[in-house]
């Protein structure tokens, strides 16, 4: 199974891809920033769909809102809808995964208002990886977390508690969603 794990931003979109907990790919987009915000969001699908057409996905987990940002909110939920709109239309079979911050937080660090050094540093000590910057690894962290969770929905015995716990959460925020029957 292809996952693609994606932390947008209209500054710098991180990417993962991760096949069988190997990474495939991994990087950033960073939009001409001298472009409008529509030309920027446009830049930044065009850039998912070749990466995601390359490596042939099954998955996408990208990040949910954060409903207690400031400032850029709309543009970020513009950008978020966007992706998905064009990685659906563009591969109907993806399952999509959004995956609310608090949740991906918790599954890294253990708590769900973590800092970005800190989910740096927990993913370095999870797995051995060091990244270029936040963006690419908490779109790694992203990647993860999905495959952890559907390897969980075929065989729930596997996880600690805690983690089968952190699962149970998210079914539920993905049922209320309508991502998951």
């Amino acid at each position: 199974m292809t996952i693609l794990g994606i932390d947008q931003s209209l500054t710098n979109t991180g990417f993962c891809v991760l096949n069988e907990s190997r990474i495939v790919k991994i990087g950033s987009i960073s939009p001409d920033y001298n472009k409008n915000k529509w030309g920027r969001i446009s830049e930044i699908i065009d850039s998912i769909i070749q990466v995601a057409t390359k490596n042939g996905i099954d998955v996408m987990a990208r990040e949910g809102f954060s409903y207690a940002s400031q400032g850029q909110a709309y543009q970020l939920g513009g950008l978020g809808y966007s992706i998905d709109l064009a990685i659906l239309e563009t591969f109907p079979s993806v399952k999509l995964l959004v995956v609310p911050p608090t949740i991906l937080k918790k599954f890294v660090v253990g708590k769900g208002n973590a800092k970005k050094d800190e989910m740096l540093l927990w993913t370095y000590k999870a797995f051995k990886l060091e990244f270029k910057n936040s963006d690419e690894c908490e779109a790694f962290c992203l990647a993860k977390f999905a495959q952890d969770y559907l390897i969980w929905k075929e065989n729930k015995n596997i996880f600690p508690k805690y983690r089968q716990e952190e699962f149970k959460i998210f079914q539920k925020y993905l049922k209320l969603e309508g991502l998951e029957k």
